[in-house]
């Protein structure tokens, strides 16, 4: 077994490998000094009245750890982006044109996140086709992941997908431990009572978890829904995912209009 000082002395070797010594550097009463920042790279520290020289980080050194590490954690969040959030990891606030006016609404959302973590609170988000739902709940879920939470966004269909054959598991983890789960356009899966089944798996999955949760949907959780599956399913959401309306005009139909008008007078 190492006794202290040989522990130490080990210790000092290693980070003579670690640390290197760039052409800049001098020395100064004995210990290395950086050529750049000025600070030392070399530190004694006493061990049972021995003094043992090791190599230090300056700041120079400080900095390039803690960019390696944000480099590290960026790459690890565009990996994730790339899995969690497929699809929609162009949907940011940054991209955003102004045009949407749920935007706020979402920014809003992002700035008390903390709050909406610790309260546990989710919400469902209704309204007509194009008026930004999809769009504001992506810019949402972008902006948690950036702030270093599992955010996962997926449409109801490829939920239902995951959700029937291998995927089953992982997908069931996700709605258990993530702090945002995203599910988009809630509704479209309609045609089965498998997928009928599967969503309400999903939905009581994130009630138990108790965790922050935003559903997207044309529906209309205030009228009652011929189809008892989906009685089940809103009545679900209803008692942790209250509903607010998105009212902004159809984007893409405004947008289908401004690109007619530029073809028709480039064609004029």
């Amino acid at each position: 077994m190492l006794g202290m000082e040989d522990a130490v002395a080990r210790l000092a070797e290693e980070s003579r490998k670690n640390i290197v010594v760039n052409p800049a550097d001098y020395t100064r009463g004995g210990l290395l000094f950086c050529g750049v920042c000025g600070e030392p790279k070399e530190t004694v520290v006493e061990v049972g009245g021995k003094s043992i020289v090791a190599r230090c980080l300056c700041r120079c050194g400080m900095d390039a750890r803690e960019q390696a590490r944000a480099d590290e954690l960026r790459k690890l969040q565009d990996e994730a982006k790339k899995d969690w959030l497929r699809g929609f990891e162009s949907f940011t606030f940054s991209a955003d044109n102004g045009q949407n006016p749920t935007m706020a609404f979402a920014r809003k959302y992002v700035d008390r996140w903390d709050a909406i973590l610790a309260e546990r609170l989710s919400f469902t988000l209704s309204g007509g086709v194009g008026c930004g739902k999809t769009y504001a709940a992506a810019a949402i879920a972008n902006a948690i992941l950036d702030k270093g939470y599992r955010a996962w966004m997926v449409t109801a269909p490829a939920l239902v997908e995951r959700m029937g054959w291998e995927e089953y598991d992982s997908t069931m983890n996700r709605l258990k431990v993530f702090e945002l789960v995203v599910i988009d356009d809630l509704g479209a899966e309609r045609g089965t009572d498998f997928a009928k089944q599967k969503i309400f798996e999903a939905i009581d999955a994130r009630k138990n978890a108790g965790l922050p949760t935003i559903v997207t949907t044309n529906l209309d959780m205030e009228r009652d829904d011929p189809d008892l599956g989906y009685q089940r399913i809103l009545s679900r959401l209803k008692g942790f995912a209250p509903q607010f309306r998105c009212r902004g005009e159809d984007l893409r139909a405004n947008e289908g209009k401004a690109k007619r008008s530029l073809f028709r007078e480039m064609m004029s």
